[in-house]
């Protein structure tokens, strides 16, 4: 098991659990810091590896917990939430229209997941666990942390309206 991997895992948990205790602007500042060591943490993961157990690994955050991160994270971020994300930009594709909250509850839901099953202190599921969060990294959350990433650089470095009227 990875220490400092799982160190970076819960603060970005604990993060994300109390964004209602932030302002947007430290919440965004904040939130950028931690995605980028996360993503630092996660690239070095080691890709080796094999699953131990059969059986389906258990989910600790249920659609209820998800879609309340996800609206905690929203009305936290507010006008900001929303950006143009590049799918692949390897190719002539299209931007979609992207969400910061729901890209980061993308990454909360399998952290959180890879945090409880470390927490159980069963050698067998925390190595599972590990392959399993390194996976989803490399297949789904890497690219949308690195899309909110670009997204939450541009929200932080931004003067808005509010930033005009205070100078």
């Amino acid at each position: 098991m990875n220490i400092e991997f799982l160190t970076v895992a819960r603060e970005y948990c604990l993060l994300v659990e109390n964004c209602p205790k932030y302002s947007p602007a430290d919440f965004r500042k904040v939130a950028a810091r931690m995605l980028a060591y996360l993503y630092v943490r996660a690239s070095v993961l080691p890709e080796n590896g094999e699953e131990l157990l059969e059986d389906e690994m258990m989910e600790s955050v249920d659609e209820f917990e998800y879609q309340n991160v996800w609206q905690q994270l929203t009305d936290k971020l507010g006008d900001d939430d929303a950006y143009i994300r590049v799918v692949d930009i390897r190719r002539d594709e299209e931007a979609c229209q992207a969400s910061i909250s729901e890209d980061m509850a993308d990454i909360y839901q399998s952290l959180k997941n890879y945090v409880s099953r470390c927490q159980m202190g069963i050698d067998e599921i925390s190595n599972d666990a590990e392959i399993i969060v390194r996976r989803e990294f490399a297949d789904f959350w890497g690219a949308s942390l690195t899309s909110a990433l670009m997204a939450l650089h541009a929200a932080n470095t931004s003067l808005s309206e509010e930033d005009n009227i205070d100078e």
